[in-house]
């Protein structure tokens, strides 16, 4: 897949401008957090799920292509801050049952 691409254009969704493009930015951030925080109850605590995202992410984390890089780099950010989150309200629960 990476032979298509140019390993350092400047072209990808991310960077560039436009609304369009912002509104993708912000639309690829909302659907990482919004499915962490739908599959909190069951998907993200089962290992299959998330050891895949983890070795897509990586593997493309790895790549030649900037735009992978860059990519991966973004939704692994976001997918880490929507886990701290989600953590936080699982601790914040336990802690909440214990002083009660």
């Amino acid at each position: 897949m990476t032979d298509q691409f140019d390993e350092d254009t400047g072209d990808y969704p991310l960077v560039m401008p436009g609304p369009l493009w912002k509104r993708f930015k912000q639309t690829l951030a909302d659907f990482v957090l919004l499915l962490v925080n739908k599959c909190k109850s069951s998907y993200v605590f089962d290992q299959r799920l998330m050891d895949g995202v983890i070795q897509l992410l990586t593997g493309l984390a790895d790549s030649q292509v900037r735009a992978f890089r860059h990519t991966s780099t973004f939704i692994a950010m976001k997918l880490s801050s929507a886990l701290v989150d989600v953590a936080f309200g699982v601790g914040g629960s336990e802690s909440k049952e214990y002083k009660t």
